[in-house]
């Protein structure tokens, strides 16, 4: 059996469907999304209480 053959049989032969994907949306953010939910958050926290938040270095996440 040659290497192609081999692929095939795998591909061909999954009983477990382990090879089997999902298609469909993700809940994963953009890097974009990310930044202006974060942009979004600043801003909030300035209409509530009218200043900009103060750094917490021990809560940085």
């Amino acid at each position: 059996m040659d290497k192609d053959d081999v692929l095939d049989d795998i591909f061909n032969n999954d009983p477990l469907g382990l090879l089997e994907t999902k298609s469909g949306n993700t809940n994963a953010q953009t890097v974009d999304d990310r930044l202006l939910a974060s942009f979004q958050e600043i801003n909030t926290f300035v209409d509530n209480y009218g200043k900009e938040p103060a750094a917490n270095l021990a809560n940085i996440s």
